[in-house]
């Protein structure tokens, strides 16, 4: 059976108007789940919500915890994230993956998102829109994680993936306009890892 969380639930009373920071909410309700554990967690969005992020809202799924966030669609009358101005980091959302263990089961991962849309603000530094792996650790799964119908916009990099592998993406989108050098896709990889096995169904990216 699966569990639910939603981020205007108490105790999280996350408020979406795109104006509010709703960062501290979005991560508590994350965290909480993390601290149960389990595989069955989803994070439920709301429908015409804005949910505004002054600092990278972390997801950790590991073996040991797996979930579902999942949005009510990437338009306007959908469920976002937007960075706010004046944000304190360089990603909007980051899965940076685990350490790797000497026992390579230890740090496979499960988890899907799906269903909303990450957007740069005026005055924002934010430079990644969605990052998944980083440096020193490994985001990997047995079976590909879902990652669908989600358009990112307005970054230097839209999308990144580094030291990251075995996901499926379906119908995504990364727009970055009217920002220099940037980079709607961008794959990247530090020596002694690896990044790949990635379906791409769909997906396109424009940059102007």
């Amino acid at each position: 059976m699966s569990h639910s969380l939603r981020p205007e639930d108490s105790p999280f009373n996350a408020v979406g108007n795109g104006v509010a920071d709703a960062w501290a909410a979005l991560q508590l309700m994350h965290d909480t789940a993390e601290a149960s554990g389990g595989q069955k967690w989803e994070f439920i969005l709301g429908a015409k919500k804005n949910y505004g992020l002054s600092k990278p809202l972390v997801l950790r799924p590991t073996s040991q915890f797996g979930f579902r966030m999942l949005g009510n669609g990437n338009t306007p009358g959908g469920s976002r994230f937007s960075a706010l101005p004046g944000f304190a980091g360089s990603h909007a959302i980051k899965l940076p993956g685990s350490i790797y263990e000497e026992e390579f089961y230890y740090h496979l991962v499960s988890f899907e998102l799906g269903g909303f849309y990450v957007g740069n603000l005026a005055g924002s530094a934010c430079q990644e829109g969605i990052r998944f792996g980083e440096a020193g650790k490994s985001l990997q799964g047995v079976i590909p994680s879902p990652i669908q119908d989600i358009n990112v916009e307005g970054f230097i990099y839209d999308w990144v993936v580094r030291n990251a592998r075995v996901m499926e993406f379906n119908r995504c989108a990364g727009w970055s306009r009217g920002v220099d050098n940037e980079f709607a896709w961008f794959y990247s990889v530090e020596e002694g890892s690896s990044t790949g096995d990635l379906t791409m169904n769909d997906c396109h990216g424009i940059v102007d």
